[in-house]
């Protein structure tokens, strides 16, 4: 079974090393500034001329590039998807980066910061409040409830 956590660090330390910037969002996101929960993926935002780079560099960690990029917003968000497959075939790992090529979606690059944290390189992760935003653009249940969390509402 893949370990999300090891992978989340080969993934980070992966970039940067190849000073790729990026900034976390998603799930681990709101793990970060409000509460854990349940995500079975890793969520980064990317700048587009990064992204070829990007995909290049993860491919020796095992992952592909799953198929097209995804038009999210009612096509006004680019999402790119990497996936790592078990070697039997009994797990799967996503990793998506969304690219930043929309206004919010700038500001919100503009306000991430590095954290601390127990690998040997920092995390860059959105701002609490640039997470909001990113999350009201999409608006699913999920996102919703996130924002709640994030706001401080009942968990």
């Amino acid at each position: 079974m893949l370990d999300l956590y090891e992978e989340f660090k080969r993934v980070i330390e992966t970039l940067d090393r190849e000073a790729i910037p990026y900034a976390l969002v998603g799930g681990l996101a709101v793990a970060y500034h409000a509460q854990p929960r349940a995500t079975q993926d890793m969520d980064f935002l990317l700048l587009p001329e990064d992204w070829q780079r990007c995909a290049a560099a993860l491919l020796p960690l095992g992952f592909e590039e799953l198929g097209e990029p995804l038009l999210l917003a009612q096509g006004t968000l680019t999402l790119h998807r990497l996936v790592k497959i078990e070697e039997d075939g009994s797990d799967v790992l996503v990793a998506d980066f969304l690219l930043v090529d929309h206004p919010t979606l700038w500001e919100v690059w503009g306000e991430r910061q590095a954290v601390a944290w127990e690998a040997a390189v920092p995390l860059w992760v959105v701002s609490k409040s640039g997470l909001i935003r990113l999350k009201r653009l999409r608006g699913s249940k999920q996102d919703l409830a996130d924002i709640e969390a994030l706001e401080g509402g009942p968990p």
